[in-house]
């Protein structure tokens, strides 16, 4: 019998291509699960799963886009695809999403300096999440 890997950990899982432009980082980038193309257009493909958001932020249906479209770019930076130049912009890349879902503003700022004070820890190579082994 062959044993399973899997990375434990996600709430969610994109049932639908989902598709956005963003700021240029001038690079094209093709994984797996996340496309970027030269000119800002983002592309998160039907599977991609994420965690919403994290340190005690709710899961409010105004923040979804913004949590996944943020960590998409952290992987992005955490598997080197982007480099590390690019952290405050992919921090400011949230902010743009959280007022374009209308959130209040001093909410969206709120929200923005944390992941800007903590969210640089999920952008590091060591911050992939660990294969683990079933039976």
């Amino acid at each position: 019998m062959e044993s399973i890997l899997y990375r434990s950990g996600y709430k969610y899982q994109l049932a639908k291509d989902f598709v956005i432009s963003i700021p240029v980082f001038g690079v094209e980038v093709v994984s797996l699960y996340i496309e970027l193309t030269k000119d800002g257009n983002l592309l998160i493909l039907t599977g991609y799963a994420w965690d919403g958001l994290s340190g005690g932020c709710p899961d409010l249906k105004c923040f979804m886009r913004a949590g996944l479209v943020h960590d998409a770019l952290c992987q992005l930076l955490r598997e080197g695809y982007l480099p590390a130049k690019y952290k405050s912009l992919v921090h400011q890349i949230f902010l743009q999403v959280l007022r374009e879902d209308k959130v209040w503003n001093w909410v969206a700022g709120l929200m923005w300096r944390a992941v800007s004070f903590c969210g640089d820890k999920y952008t590091y190579p060591d911050a992939i999440r660990p294969l683990h082994r079933a039976p």
